[in-house]
């Protein structure tokens, strides 16, 4: 053998040795920042352990939004099998549809429990935290397919999993889809980048994997269909007109014309949204004074606050994305999506962030591959030595906000609330209280709600918030009796024979307010005049009376909390002029503890108020009230100002009090009149709401009589 092949012999192996080592390096390196990722969102578990009784209910862990438990609710249905097409407890009577094809995660964590014994309120805390990590290797996966050096992959995958935003809305507790939604984005740009790019059959696998990954996109995020479908279908038909080459041109633009009809048959609903919001044919017949702090739009300072956390690794991360476009020219196509969904805080709402997470970290990977390009000019040892204190600086930036900030779950206010309506409210009857707490009493307490976390619309909206706010008890409380009976169908039937929404409304302030008997005798008279409004079914004044004030099929209970007072949600959206969709009056309700009467004041550390000129001070200024209510734990009574006292004609604002727990509030006199408050502050006597358990501030338990139809 000759020397020069003895050498050869002898450096192969030392080449293969060099590459398997970077390999297992460049793996564990990647591992540990899956482990980081996972702690990063299960450490605040510490205070979960520590303090079970805020963290638990009924002995089984809560989750830490309120929207987990649509997905919670369907994995237990699943679990006892149960799970069929309708959601009997949502939006009663009207009930929904459940999704036909399950959603994928709450098949995941019934799965899951029923495998390994596991509760399922465990598994539902725990598997977002391990979903989410999943982001790292798919981030140096894609960086390494764009010709990235190991390092700068690495510090990708790093990059990609320190976003604030993504963080909290993964970590411990939250049981949604966020956890993989940014994962199957860029899932799918990776796979059909790949369909693209090789030009071997090996491509048809890819493109095998992307459709699955499409389908399963499809049944984890089945609320969003127009997002998945187009995060496949951009990158899919970049694919085919710029990168598939084929003897058959047409072929592929008929392909591709297929797949944009299928995409349009799944998301024509929303399309036809769209284009009636562009030509301005939106239903207006309803306001939507809704306050959804998930549709807030960012500004550039909070995006880069709760995204990278730093300034300098921000405009690293941007200069990288447009450095990397530049390059890949065409390729960039590619991108589209979650380029385009990175962006869309700015216009579509702060939920959106955490789709930056995986873009922001590639540009800085790209901006620290960059580093070891320069090699004339920047030593390798020198640009490691950069990478290692940019990666620091990124971990400091946000570590100590994610790791110093426990998140408690959503219920955890709740346990007293939940509690309250468990001893009192049956199981069967209905629950008439704001959307936040309508998924916690399906779960928990197996009682029907009228809306929930998953309504945006205002229609739906209004009708749970036009009682709460009507000015009138027996308009308040007829008007969840029909409404319960009849629901959106009845609504219809009303709007039909009313001739539009206006019009019914004010038919049903005027007719609600009335008794059965005095009902039926107008509707004689207008029979009598050919004046008898025309539905179909509705011939009579019985037949109308009936329909009206129907007889109860269950029981209704209503109930306030005091968070419902702050947030006045329902006050903007059901004391709104139906005309102008804008809200009548002003939504203030600001509360005072520990109040207490002295001679002719009343007041405590905050606010002192003269009873007789109904002139308060409040702070360092003068405050001035039209009049004074005071409840003494039987009886209410009112004392009237006069505007000359005020020496100002500034008279929208009222101050209302229960003496016997020294609980009072200053508000708008709007607010003042609507149902909520006079049953809230006033107790107000009525024969329409019977009082179940009145625990003033803290919430108000009240049962609906109404008036039901007897001939």
């Amino acid at each position: 053998m000759s020397k020069k092949d003895s050498n050869a012999l002898t450096k192969k192996p030392t080449i293969n040795i060099d590459k398997r080592i970077r390999l297992w390096v460049s793996s564990v390196i990647l591992l540990l920042i899956v482990l980081f990722a996972i702690y990063l969102r299960y450490e605040d578990f510490s205070v979960w352990k520590a303090y079970k009784s805020q963290f638990q209910y009924q002995d089984k862990y809560q989750m830490s939004n309120f929207d987990s438990y649509y997905y919670l609710q369907i994995a237990r249905e699943l679990q006892e099998g149960t799970y069929d097409s309708l959601q009997e407890l949502r939006r009663v009577p009207n009930e929904v549809h459940a999704p036909y094809i399950p959603p994928l995660l709450s098949v995941l964590a019934a799965s899951i429990s029923g495998i390994t014994g596991i509760q399922l309120e465990t598994i539902a805390i725990f598997l977002p935290v391990f979903l989410a990590s999943l982001l790292a290797p798919l981030v140096f996966l894609l960086c390494v397919r764009l010709n990235f050096n190991k390092i700068a992959s690495l510090s990708a995958a790093l990059f990609s999993i320190l976003s604030i935003t993504y963080i909290v809305r993964t970590r411990i507790g939250v049981f949604d889809t966020d956890c993989l939604n940014v994962v199957f984005v860029l899932l799918n740009t990776y796979l059909f980048y790949q369909f693209g790019d090789i030009k071997s059959k090996k491509r048809y696998t890819y493109l095998a994997l992307g459709i699955l990954s499409t389908f399963l996109f499809y049944t984890w995020w089945n609320t969003a269909t127009s997002v998945v479908i187009i995060s496949a279908l951009v990158p899919f038909s970049v694919a085919l007109i710029f990168s598939y080459e084929t003897k058959k041109p047409y072929l592929k633009y008929l392909i591709l014309g297929l797949a944009i009809l299928i995409s349009a048959f799944f998301i024509s609903d929303e399309i036809i949204a769209f284009a009636n919001l562009v030509l301005g044919k939106t239903d207006t017949a309803f306001p939507n004074n809704l306050d959804i702090a998930e549709l807030d739009k960012i500004t550039f300072e909070d995006f880069i606050k709760k995204t990278a956390g730093n300034d300098l690794i921000f405009y690293a991360m941007v200069i990288g994305i447009i450095l990397l476009c530049w390059k890949l020219k065409r390729k960039a196509l590619y991108f589209i999506i979650p380029i385009g969904l990175a962006l869309s805080p700015f216009v579509g709402g702060n939920r959106f962030m955490i789709f930056s997470a995986p873009i922001l970290a590639i540009g800085i990977g790209y901006s620290i591959h960059l580093l070891f390009q320069f090699k004339t000019r920047i030593k390798p040892h020198i640009a490691l030595a950069v990478t290692v204190i940019i990666a620091i600086i990124g971990i400091a930036s946000n570590y100590k906000t994610i790791t110093h900030n426990y998140l408690k779950p959503a219920a955890y206010e709740s346990i007293a609330l939940l509690n309250a309506m468990d001893q009192h409210i049956p199981e069967g009857a209905n629950v008439w209280t704001d959307w936040d707490l309508g998924y916690q009493i399906q779960y928990y307490l197996k009682n029907g709600t009228y809306a929930d976390g998953d309504v945006s619309d205002g229609e739906l909206f209004y009708y749970v918030a036009y009682p709460l706010a009507a000015d009138n008890l027996a308009v308040s409380a007829n008007f969840m009796r029909f409404y319960n009976k009849h629901g959106i169908e009845g609504m219809n039937t009303l709007y039909g024979a009313f001739s539009g929404v206006v019009n019914t409304f004010n038919f049903l302030n005027n007719i609600f307010s009335l008794s059965p008997k005095q009902t039926e005798q107008l509707f004689v008279r207008e029979q009598d005049n050919g004046k008898l409004p025309k539905a179909n079914g509705l011939n009579t004044p019985k037949e109308w009376v009936s329909f009206l004030f129907p007889r109860e099929s269950e029981d209704i209970y209503v109930f306030f909390y005091y968070k419902m007072t702050q947030t006045a949600v329902w006050f903007k959206q059901g004391h709104s002029d139906l005309n102008t969709k804008k809200t009548v009056g002003l939504p203030l309700f600001l509360t005072f503890n520990n109040l207490q009467e002295r001679g002719n004041k009343i007041g405590n550390g905050q606010i002192i108020l003269d009873k007789k000129t109904g002139i308060a001070n409040y702070g360092k200024q003068k405050r001035y009230f039209q009049s004074l209510s005071t409840f003494n734990g039987i009886d209410s009574e009112t004392t009237f100002f006069e505007s000359g006292n005020s020496k100002t004609s500034d008279n929208r604002f009222v101050f209302q009090w229960n003496k016997s727990i020294g609980f009072g509030a200053a508000m708008s006199k709007e607010m003042a009149n609507t149902t909520l408050v006079k049953l809230y502050l006033l107790q107000e006597k009525s024969q329409y709401f019977e009082p179940v358990d009145l625990n003033t501030p803290n919430y108000q338990i009240w049962k609906i009589t109404g008036n039901a139809y007897s001939n």
